[in-house]
């Protein structure tokens, strides 16, 4: 067998190999043979000039032959390009000019019109050699012709792009159902369209979707990043064409982990509790939230903390278990063990001191500690509570101190604000039930002032 196609890391073309292999039920490139790639494209010329999919062609290959109004037969002319393309490829070999294989040299000169991105001569300073278009071989431009297979509608357009392989297989076989359904209900409707319009959330979703289809699969031990390209073709500056968002592998293997983890359901109300809107919206209807700005997904890509949206302050609950949020801080936010163990120790005891003092004050106050210096002065409170309360041994040692609670100084107090005060609501919450009514008498009182001066004494 003679190769004549292989992964290049070229978005768009590695999008039009893995809609070969789903349609052709290939397992690697590699296998892909010239007469099967010809025996696709009376399917792909049927479906490109449908009204729907055609007018989608005008963001994708705008002026080609699919899209140009001075072109009246458009199927076979569409047909004689793809045909001419296949006629000139080469098998793949050890060096070329190509920018996306780098296998072959080009025979011809590719511009936006048959190259999603590629440019025009009106934006020169893009492109190499001061002109529009870019150097392709006709095997990487052929690819391309079927990468619309698998793009997904959402707003502008999306091309879908990861390492595991496997990944993009289940995300192309679900745009090929979408599409097989569409030929046999003779209902064109364009590219995979869930009626999503925020590029993050959509993101979110089809690696939901990519996770969930195989539900025992172990994710965690393989390594998958996932990138979505977010574009138009129009006639704009290239920059202004092209969104790219990145989710890491550790963000995917914990969506791995939560959605095929027992608290799955309340993972799901994390994530509606990230949606915000100035408008009343209703959390049981998908379709009036899943385009709202999501912190919780945004957050993730930007690699911020999201160990708030995992209380509920109002009602004084954690929304998730412990462990669960163990799992999240180790391997998405690479605490280190020691320091998240250390961290549930001392909040346990806290816990204890709060239950057997009966002093709600102190949970309040280690709640509304604004700066570094507050929240420890409250630390400070509770040892003298401990003390008089005759628990011998310490909170915590000066070393627990410096190196695991507060190992940055005022730079990572407020996580640990964070995480201590997750386990006290999880460890007080049949306390809090409990002592409902108390509790409210005791608020009621004048709240002890806690100097923010003082410094913090080790016992």
């Amino acid at each position: 067998m003679n190769n004549i196609f292989t992964y290049t890391g070229n978005p768009f073309v590695d999008a039009g190999i893995t809609a070969m292999l789903v349609w052709l039920d290939k397992g690697k490139p590699e296998e892909i043979e010239d007469y099967e790639v010809r025996s696709l494209f009376a399917e792909l010329t049927d479906l490109y000039v449908q009204k729907s999919w055609n007018k989608i062609m005008y963001s994708i290959f705008p002026n080609s032959k699919l899209t140009n109004p001075s072109v009246k037969d458009k199927k076979g002319e569409y047909d004689k390009l793809l045909n001419e393309l296949l006629s000139e490829v080469l098998v793949l070999g050890n060096s070329g000019n190509c920018i996306a294989c780098g296998k072959r040299d080009s025979k011809r000169h590719f511009t936006k019109t048959q190259v999603p991105l590629t440019g025009t001569s009106d934006f020169m300073n893009f492109f190499s050699y001061g002109k529009g278009g870019a150097d392709y071989c006709s095997a990487c431009a052929l690819a391309i012709q079927f990468s619309p297979l698998i793009f997904y509608k959402c707003g502008n357009l999306v091309c879908v792009q990861s390492n595991n392989k496997e990944a993009e297989r289940i995300y192309a076989k679900k745009c090929k159902s979408f599409i097989d359904i569409q030929k046999a209900t003779k209902n064109y409707t364009g590219c995979n369209d869930e009626g999503y319009t925020n590029p993050v959330n959509a993101l979110f979703h089809l690696v939901t979707d990519i996770i969930l289809t195989y539900d025992r699969r172990e994710w965690y031990k393989e390594n998958t990043n996932i990138r979505l390209y977010y574009f138009t073709n129009f006639n704009q500056p290239p920059l202004d064409n092209l969104s790219i968002y990145d989710m890491p592998d550790e963000i995917f293997k914990f969506l791995a982990y939560a959605l095929q983890h027992e608290e799955k359901d309340n993972w799901k109300k994390v994530i509606k509790r990230g949606y915000f809107t100035t408008k009343k919206v209703n959390l049981d209807e998908e379709d009036e939230y899943k385009n709202l700005h999501n912190d919780v997904y945004e957050r993730l890509l930007r690699g911020q903390s999201i160990l708030r949206y995992f209380v509920d302050v109002n009602e004084r609950k954690t929304l998730i278990k412990w462990g669960f949020l163990e799992y999240y801080m180790k391997e998405v936010r690479k605490m280190e063990a020691k320091r998240l163990d250390t961290i549930k120790k001392v909040a346990d005891d806290i816990a204890n001191v709060i239950k057997i003092r009966g002093n709600i004050k102190r949970l309040i106050q280690l709640e509304n500690a604004k700066n570094y210096g507050e929240f420890r002065n409250v630390l400070r409170l509770i040892i003298k509570e401990r003390i008089s309360a005759g628990f011998e041994k310490p909170l915590f040692s000066i070393d627990e101190y410096e190196k695991y609670l507060f190992p940055e100084g005022n730079l990572s107090w407020r996580e640990t604000q964070d995480l201590i005060i997750f386990r006290l609501y999880e460890q007080l919450h049949d306390w809090l039930i409990n002592n409902d009514k108390e509790i409210k008498e005791d608020l009621v009182e004048e709240d002890e002032t806690i100097s923010k001066d003082e410094d913090i004494e080790m016992i």
